[in-house]
């Protein structure tokens, strides 16, 4: 994509509307918090013209196209470079940016999200004061200072600029969406104007699906993510293991995003233990999103472990409002905010921690539900998603926000 004036010239002459810019550091309908963000901008759409845009961290090509209404671009920025060759590339980085944005219209607001401060941030920064335009920071992870991503030397610089930040840079913003009650809080005591809208789904894309086909007589649990990072699933694994083999043998564990090697290696589980549990615990790696959704037809919890933590309290799982939407209740401890929504026997089933011992406890009383139970509570899960994480609840919300934003 060629971003010049000349090529923005066609959105001089946009309807009446005002303009909202939403800025993510992420690729555009890849990325969790990227989707989150075109979410913002569907909500936002009736009132406003939105432009989204968004970058990838490889050689692709440029893009240019529209999603709901929405006026999106993504610029790719290839980081596996030698210095100098990064250094060039961020200079063509900035003066794309700057041709972008002096191409659109001035906008009432910018909404930008990144987990780091970086150029995306600098260049929005730079234009708001230009335009005298509030920005407003989407915030929703409060990283661990043990994350992978801040591992070796370019880590700890990766730390400080995230730090920078949450503590420092958001502050300065003034507006914060907040995922979470404890960000909420968090920014609030700073000064800042500040709105909680969860995690959000587009309701219309999820299926509740027919399970009158199923294996009666197995539990389907599922479980999808990248647990490194955040969720414990060598608990969850451990769970399974501690249970008698009746048990054991009433449930299916389908694990994606994982590899067996990988559980061998990373979750500190035996061979003995993954052998045992062989048939019962099944790995698939990772797969393309439509293989995870075919996996939610026959699934009857997804499950979820996470310590209490500020990292797992501050943030909120995306993958609780997908599966509730898909009608399929969570197996969960308490975290952030998630007893607002997991309803202990009504929308899933809740562990008193994230220990193993727990996981098992949890997992007997889900053996023991009947059929008619688990559908009554897929029923329940659906309208939860419905009710608090459809994006469309939240417009009029938003958009009285943001006509309350401060530079």
């Amino acid at each position: 994509m060629n971003v010049d004036k000349q090529a923005l010239g066609r959105y001089d002459n946009l309807a009446s509307k005002k303009t909202v810019l939403i800025a993510c550091g992420h690729p555009l309908l890849e990325h969790p918090n990227a989707i989150r963000m075109l979410n913002f901008g569907k909500m936002l759409k009736r009132d406003y013209d939105v432009f989204a845009l968004g970058y990838v961290c490889d050689d692709s090509q440029d893009l240019s196209f529209e999603l709901d209404g929405i006026h999106c671009f993504q610029f790719s920025f290839n980081t596996n470079r030698s210095v100098s060759a990064k250094l060039k590339k961020r200079t063509e980085q900035k003066q794309k940016l700057k041709d972008f944005l002096r191409g659109i219209p001035t906008p009432v607001c910018i909404i930008t999200a990144a987990s780091f401060y970086d150029v995306l941030q600098g260049a929005i920064r730079s234009y708001a004061k230009e335009w005298s335009c509030p920005i407003i920071q989407s915030v929703c992870e409060w990283y661990d200072k043990n994350n992978d991503n801040f591992a070796g030397l370019m880590g700890k610089i990766k730390f400080l600029l995230n730090r920078y930040q949450l503590i420092s840079y958001n502050v300065k913003c003034g507006n914060e969406i907040c995922i979470s009650s404890l960000l909420n809080k968090y920014y609030e005591s700073k000064g800042c104007h500040c709105i909680r809208i969860t995690t959000t789904v587009d309701i219309k894309e999820f299926k509740i699906y027919d399970n009158t086909q199923k294996d009666s007589e197995t539990l389907h649990l599922m479980y999808a993510g990248s647990p490194k990072k955040k969720d414990y699933l060598g608990n969850m694994i451990g769970g399974i293991a501690l249970l008698d083999e009746q048990n054991k043998s009433s449930i299916r564990f389908d694990v994606f995003g994982v590899t067996y090697g990988q559980a061998k290696k990373e979750l500190n589980l035996s061979e003995q233990t993954l052998m045992e549990l062989d048939g019962i615990v099944v790995f698939h790696g990772r797969v393309p999103h439509d293989r995870i959704t075919e996996a939610l037809q026959e699934a009857d919890f997804t499950v979820l472990l996470r310590p209490d933590a500020r990292y797992a309290n501050a943030g909120f799982p995306t993958k609780v409002g997908e599966s509730m939407a898909s009608g399929v209740p969570v197996i969960a401890n308490i975290t952030s905010d998630l007893e607002m929504y997991i309803l202990d026997g009504k929308t899933g089933l809740i562990c008193k921690d994230e220990s193993d011992h727990s996981f098992a406890e949890t997992l007997i009383r889900a053996v023991s539900l009947k059929n008619d139970e688990i559908d009554r509570m897929k029923i329940e899960a659906r309208k939860m998603a419905e009710e608090h994480f459809e994006y469309s609840k939240f417009s009029e919300a938003l958009t009285s926000f943001i006509g309350k934003c401060r530079r």
